[in-house]
């Protein structure tokens, strides 16, 4: 790390004032800079609820590093509607290493994912049920009608 990075990640972590920590993080971004360090100073400016975990999730937007996915976890839980938003985006995208670290800090018995889709009924593909929309599980229950129309579906009427 050369002596500029390393005078920015000084700033990103220091004591300085948010406007200038939130600069240094910009820079970071812009930088690519994508190391141990810079992941410990972006998982901290995440955990906090200033405007610098805005430029921490700008940061993780642009780089996408897999060192932060246990830090972008609890802003599932935020108050900011939209930085739950953002952050349930950057765990989609990251895919099976988000889903490993979720996995991780459930066993540690700390509540950060939770299910909020129906079960799919075993005797539907998502594929061929017309009862599906694209973003969500098949929308039947067992006392109601069953809406699809696909031969290969066993609770068609």
């Amino acid at each position: 790390m050369d002596r500029t990075a390393a005078s920015l990640l000084a700033f990103a972590a220091g004591p300085e004032n948010l406007e200038r920590r939130a600069a240094a993080m910009l820079m970071l971004a812009e930088l690519k800079l994508d190391d141990a360090k810079t992941a410990a100073v972006v998982a901290d400016a995440l955990a906090s609820e200033t405007v610098l975990q805005e430029y921490a999730l700008r940061y993780v937007e642009k780089l996408r590093p897999t060192a932060v996915i246990a830090a972008v976890l609890p802003l599932l839980e935020a108050s900011d509607p939209a930085v739950r938003e953002r952050a349930r985006r950057l765990l989609v995208h990251y895919g099976l290493p988000a889903v490993g670290a979720a996995r991780r800090a459930s066993s540690s018995s700390v509540p950060v994912l939770r299910s909020r889709s129906p079960t799919r009924d075993a005797g539907c593909s998502p594929r061929r049920c017309t009862s599906t929309s694209r973003t969500s599980a098949p929308r039947h229950s067992p006392p109601s009608p069953h809406a699809c129309a696909a031969k290969s579906c066993s609770r068609r009427r």
